[in-house]
């Protein structure tokens, strides 16, 4: 409860509270995905080779497991998948503040690199149905 996931009441019973809601996966923009993700042991060990970073300049990722992160993720396709599964929701996620902010409409091609199963492309493309999308990414996304 101290939290903010869980509201106890006063006979002692739990429910969650709309934090708690959106952490489960069926709930529309759940962290769920984003949560699976960080919390991977992989992820955690690079994470915390962090000071590692700060003192020499190298890269923490590469340092923790031998091989850069794309490298890695190419090799481990059950991570690549939870990697991509979390960048799609956190991307669903933005899309509404992304299409509030910028007018796409002008442009005839929107071109997304980088974008992972093209989330945030087929929400910029469903509010602008005159664009055409094109998606890249590394081929084992």
């Amino acid at each position: 409860a101290a939290a903010g996931i869980f509201h106890e009441a006063e006979d002692g019973q739990f429910s969650l509270t709309p934090l708690g809601v959106g952490a489960q996966g069926a709930a529309e923009h759940s962290a769920a995905p984003w949560a699976a993700f960080v919390g991977r042991p992989y992820y955690r060990q690079a994470w915390s080779d962090l000071l590692y970073s700060i003192q020499c300049g190298r890269n923490a990722f590469r340092h923790a497991h031998g091989k850069g992160v794309w490298e890695y993720r190419a090799e481990h396709p059950e991570e690549s998948g939870i990697f991509d599964l979390a960048m799609a929701a956190n991307s669903r996620g933005v899309a509404a503040a992304i299409l509030a902010a910028y007018d796409f409409s002008r442009f005839p091609v929107i071109m997304d690199v980088g974008g992972g199963q093209g989330a945030l492309l087929a929400e910029i493309l469903a509010a602008n149905p005159r664009s055409r999308g094109i998606l890249f990414d590394q081929p084992h996304v």
